[in-house]
């Protein structure tokens, strides 16, 4: 934190912009500025903290989706919410507010977020609680690391029972099929994805 607090000084000094690139794995290039200062995060990869009676966990922002999982699953649990890979970090999950296959129950990231540290661009550290000040935590949540670094994140994991999936297939011969069946299995789906052949005929 004290490194990156340099970085912000030498940049607000020097007239230039700081952008923030966790694992690259974004479907965007908001990791990517012309003339600017780029922090790269996924050093700070540390589990802080772990509760797994309550299945709460403090992570520093670099941890990815896969490194939780592998840390939690032995004591029952899972991210609320994860992405398509298991390889971004939670900084830039946060920083984005990614949506997962359970988003239509479970919501995107953030909600399952109780508070987090963040660094400022002006330097200053700032402790923010969802419950305490909720204006500013959904502020900060989703804005693209334009204002600052998350710097530790405390969020509830999903309790589970297997690390295993009962998938269901099913197929559909149009985009309108495609939505009945949706509507059909959302109620008793944790999970539930659509993938469109884009060259079938």
């Amino acid at each position: 934190v004290e490194q990156l607090k340099e970085v912000f000084e030498l940049a607000r000094s020097t007239g230039r912009k700081v952008t923030l690139r966790g694992a690259g794995r974004s479907y965007g290039d908001a990791s990517l500025g012309r003339e600017n200062v780029t922090i790269e995060l996924t050093r700070m990869n540390r589990i802080l903290a772990w509760d797994p009676v309550a299945g709460i966990i403090t992570c520093e922002p670099g941890v990815t989706i896969e490194q939780l999982w592998r840390f939690v699953i032995g004591d029952g649990y899972w991210p609320p919410v994860v992405s398509g890979t298991m390889y971004p970090t939670l900084g830039g999950v946060l920083a984005m507010n990614i949506h997962g296959k359970n988003n239509a129950k479970a919501g995107p990231f953030g909600e399952h977020v109780l508070a987090f540290d963040f660094l400022a661009a002006s330097g200053e550290e700032i402790h923010v609680d969802q419950k305490l000040s909720p204006e500013f935590f959904y502020a900060i949540i989703g804005s693209f690391g334009m204002l600052g670094c998350f710097t530790s994140i405390t969020l509830k994991l999903k309790k589970v029972y297997s690390g295993d999936l009962d998938i269901k297939v099913l197929m559909a011969d149009n985009l309108h099929e495609l939505f009945e069946i949706y509507d059909k299995q959302i109620q008793e789906s944790d999970y539930l994805v659509g993938w469109i052949d884009a060259f079938a005929r």
